[in-house]
């Protein structure tokens, strides 16, 4: 049977249009011109998606009709059509229970099939997910003689009708996890960072790098938008951020900001998300032999500076271009000499552009006056900030995302970065310094323990200590991975585990156990089609062994662009639906492999 779709906009022109293209791709399609139409007409057929335009003619515009089909069709999917990109049409299109927004007119109308797929491709996974869930619990029934299997089989189960529902909490989690967890050079500088997305997931990302002994990188960027499409841009600034270059086969150079951000831009420019995403960014490097800090700034705000000895105040402004908007645009950077006890802020202007109902504003001047107040402890003055922000935050005066970097050249005691607002769910009792993958062998096995977070470094550290562990431990026969105090994973590591599971299954190769995965682990298995792996789950966990040692990661990580491509590659062979979550990211990956 033809997926069935009902198109609701004004314009003739644009109907036809759709109509065509959607009729000639197999879809069975009607269409009307208003909100009363589309009523009369749904409350006699029933269909798999309705297409609306946001702003209808007539007494009811796409809005109503959404929340008409809240009440009379709830498991309709609805998808919004409009000539604006404003973001608060976006966020109350999404709060109506939009499942997708398409901008007009249509530039590309294979994206536009692709999009209507998709949609149609999450009601039938849903509805098949409840028959699932349906036959499970019959089964339950009869099948009382194995509650442990009937206890996982459960969750699992459960998890399929939730995948959905778990999308941006999911991707909440992933982009945090990108987030830098340590302070280099503590020893010598002290920081901290106010980060908050206007909703689950946003557009702004900061780093911290070590670039050598004697440098560090900073940077702070924001991207246009919000919501995934953005998501998706700061993890590809992620994995494209990269300080550093072979030097005529010499060990490696810094790059300058100027140099980066050119090479940045070209990327964007040229990238496949199109020319209506860009993004600032300001990037710095900070000499701490000699003293001096090299900044480049892509259309970003400015930065402010306390000079210690005098109390002063300075604005740096660096003007250049946002990065993705011109190809071959000019970027400059600018070096300045510091005294220790100096603090630099790096800000998004969504922190600079709250407005409560009273007219009261939060501008630079607050965040000057703020800086005036320095302590030396940036963990302190973030608090001091909180507060303050929280009159604006909890009057939802918030248009943006707010993020700031908070750096002093002052020792910090303790290397974990700290976040404010305080994320208190994501919050974990667990010392810095044993944070990431531990390991202890004990007779013919290795028990390796996730801690916190489990991203692609921490992948592939584990997986070339366990090659290593192979070729020159033969008595090892039984790998164990223990997820007790395990936080989340990012794709990658999924993609390492699948990869492990399946190569125990061949002869001379260690057999794998999992034991204490959490419920939260175990939907991120099931959303992914790995539930052939929790065929090596231990109902009864083991004991480990008292002294556990950390997994070095790698110095050299030459081969991480392969790494990071092979497995998620391995995700999509598990589960061809997992194609189009990272799609983007593997076409990215490929091209810089090309490079």
């Amino acid at each position: 049977m033809k997926p069935s779709l009902l198109i609701v906009d004004d314009e003739p022109s644009i109907l036809l249009m759709m109509e065509r293209v959607l009729t000639s791709r197999g879809y069975d399609v009607q269409t009307c011109k208003s909100a009363e139409m589309a009523m009369s007409i749904l409350m006699q057929q029933n269909f798999d998606l309705v297409l609306i335009d946001l702003y209808l003619e007539g007494k009811m515009d796409g809005f109503a009709l959404m929340s008409w089909l809240n009440e009379n069709k709830p498991h309709l999917i609805k998808i919004v059509l409009s000539g604006t990109t404003k973001i608060q049409d976006v966020v109350n299109a999404v709060h109506q229970g939009a499942y997708d927004f398409i901008l007009k007119p249509i530039d590309s109308w294979d994206m536009f099939t692709l999009q209507i797929n998709r949609a149609i491709e999450h009601k039938r996974i849903k509805e098949h997910n409840e028959q699932l869930l349906e036959e499970i619990q019959k089964k339950n029934i009869e099948l009382e003689n194995r509650l442990a299997e009937l206890e996982l089989a459960y969750q699992l189960v459960q998890a399929q009708t939730e995948v959905f529902q778990q999308d941006l909490r999911r991707a909440e989690r992933i982009q945090r996890a990108l987030l830098p967890k340590i302070v280099p050079k503590h020893q010598q500088i002290s920081t901290a960072v106010y980060y908050l997305p206007l909703n689950r997931i946003g557009g702004d990302m900061v780093d911290i790098l070590p670039l050598d002994e004697e440098h560090i990188g900073i940077y702070i960027a924001d991207t246009s938008g919000h919501g995934i499409g953005s998501a998706l841009v700061t993890t590809f600034l992620k994995y494209a951020f990269q300080p550093k270059c072979v030097n005529n086969g010499k060990g490696h150079r810094i790059i300058s900001p100027q140099e980066l951000l050119k090479e940045l831009n070209e990327k964007l420019v040229y990238g496949p998300f199109g020319y209506e995403m860009f993004m600032s960014l300001c990037y710095a490097v900070i000499d701490l032999s000699m003293q001096t800090i090299e900044i480049c700034n892509a259309g970003h705000p400015s930065i402010l500076w306390r000079h210690q000895k005098n109390n002063d105040i300075e604005i740096i402004r660096v003007p250049a271009p946002a990065l993705g908007i011109v190809s071959r645009a000019k970027f400059t950077s600018m070096t300045f000499s510091w005294d220790w006890g100096d603090t630099f802020l790096f800000y998004t202007d969504g922190i600079v552009n709250l407005q409560d109902d009273k007219g009261n504003k939060f501008t630079q001047q607050n965040l000057v006056q703020l800086l005036e107040q320095d302590t030396g402890n940036p963990q302190e003055m973030l608090q001091k900030l909180d507060n303050e922000l929280s009159h604006w935050t909890k009057q939802k005066s918030q248009k943006d995302d707010m993020t700031l970097i908070w750096f002093t050249l002052k020792e910090q005691e303790n290397p974990q970065l700290i976040y404010f607002p305080i994320q208190e769910t994501c919050s974990l009792n667990i010392n810095i310094s044993t944070r990431g993958i531990l390991h202890a062998i004990q007779s013919d096995t290795c028990y390796i323990k996730i801690i916190g977070t489990g991203t692609w470094r921490e992948a592939y550290g584990m997986h070339d200590f366990l090659q290593k562990l192979k070729e020159e431990r033969k008595d090892i026969t039984r790998w164990v991975f223990d997820f007790s105090e395990c936080a989340q994973l990012e794709s990658t590591f999924f993609g390492v585990l699948h990869q492990l599971c399946y190569l125990s299954e061949k002869e001379n190769y260690p057999q794998i156990s999992l034991q204490n995965i959490g419920r939260p682990l175990l939907k991120e298995f099931s959303e992914l089609g790995l539930a052939d792996i929790l065929v090596h789950f231990l109902f009864e966990p083991e004991p480990l062994p008292a002294e556990l040692k950390p997994v070095a990661i790698p110095a050299s990580q030459e081969r991480m662009v392969d790494f990071i491509l092979n497995a998620h590659e391995l995700l999509i062979s598990a589960d061809p639906h997992n194609a189009p979550r990272f799609e983007q990211l593997i076409t990215l990956l490929k091209e810089e492999k090309k490079k």
